[in-house]
């Protein structure tokens, strides 16, 4: 297998690293990211050289740069909001032929099963209340 040296890269891969280089120099303080215009270059360059060889030559984390090529922002955070409490499911008119089943599984691993007919007047929140605030 034939190793490129930093002289055999391509053009634009090494126009890239000298970028990186200076960023690298000219940053204030150890804990700021790379700006975002030089992560999307290396994630262009990464698809057609490689994601290995593009982030060796850079040093740069190889899974960040794997994430950011196939279109994550490679942050790997969570969006943050408030957890959804309650979802409200709308039946169009004439479905449920036959009834409804309504699942309902915990994160502790309790699972409820209701088969409901067709014309119930059951209060399907109330059932979810129940099951949900159930002792465990």
């Amino acid at each position: 297998m034939e190793r490129r040296t930093r002289k055999q890269q391509p053009a634009a891969l090494e126009e890239l690293r000298r970028r990186v280089w200076e960023w690298r120099r000219s940053r204030t303080g150890s804990g700021v990211r790379m700006p975002d215009p030089l992560w999307q270059a290396a994630a262009r360059l990464a698809k057609v050289h490689g994601i290995n060889p593009v982030a060796r030559a850079l040093h740069l984390d190889y899974y960040n740069l794997k994430r950011r090529v196939h279109g994550g922002s490679g942050t790997g955070t969570v969006p943050k909001g408030p957890a959804p409490v309650f979802v409200e499911l709308g039946l169009p008119a004439g479905a449920g032929a036959g009834g409804v089943v309504l699942e309902l599984a915990a994160r502790d691993g309790a699972k409820m099963v209701a088969r409901i007919p067709d014309g119930s007047q059951l209060d399907l929140v109330a059932l979810a209340e129940a099951f949900w605030r159930r002792r465990r």
